[in-house]
């Protein structure tokens, strides 16, 4: 089994790329983020803007030792909602990442997502991505171990979402269970949203 380290700020370039190459193909990043040529440099940048504004700064981001070959990207209890000010901050990258004829619906989606988070405070797992030669062996089940453990040692639950429906079997087999599912705004793709309690 792969060792897990938190991940720094030098890590940074590294997790995105593989978290580009993980979601590369998400039903929900395929709906989203735009479909012109700037298409792979908007994915890394919702990544970018995601590691670096929302999850990063609480130190809750876990990789692998030896290499990045994967990440989790988590926020702490009562963190995951964006104030005005953040919004305005990640504004710009996240145009860039969807590009103007996608925003409508990129922004639609966010509320769909919105509407399923639960106020409970929880931990969020954000983003969990294993770059594709290495899925299959674990590693998704160990980026999440450290912070489930304190979700358990804490007595507080844990709350994720995804497109990828061949990836509830893995979260369920974490103790994650699904507490309700919605379709994207506009004929995108099912969100499955998954609450763990703690154990």
């Amino acid at each position: 089994m792969d060792q897990v380290r938190r991940a720094t700020l030098t890590d940074g370039p590294a997790v995105v790329k593989v978290l580009a190459r993980a979601f590369a193909d998400d039903p929900s990043i395929d709906w989203a983020i735009r479909g012109d040529g700037g298409r792979p440099r908007g994915i890394e940048l919702f990544f970018e803007t995601v590691l670096e504004r929302m999850t990063l700064p609480f130190g809750d981001v876990w990789t692998t030792t030896g290499g990045v070959r994967g990440a989790a990207l988590w926020t702490p209890p009562g963190k995951w909602k964006l104030g005005l000010v953040e919004q305005l901050l990640m504004a710009p990258a996240m145009l860039s990442a969807f590009g103007w004829r996608r925003l409508g619906r990129a922004l639609d989606s966010m509320k769909v997502v919105n509407a399923h988070h639960p106020p409970t405070p929880h931990y969020y797992l954000q983003s969990i991505g294993v770059a594709p030669e290495h899925q299959g062996h674990g590693l998704g089940k160990a980026l999440m171990q450290p912070v489930l453990a304190r979700c358990d040692a804490e007595g507080l639950p844990a709350f994720l979402e995804t497109a990828q429906e061949r990836n509830l079997p893995l979260y369920r087999s974490r103790g994650f269970r699904e507490l309700s599912r919605a379709a994207l705004a506009g004929g995108g793709p099912m969100m499955y949203f998954m609450w763990r309690d703690p154990q």
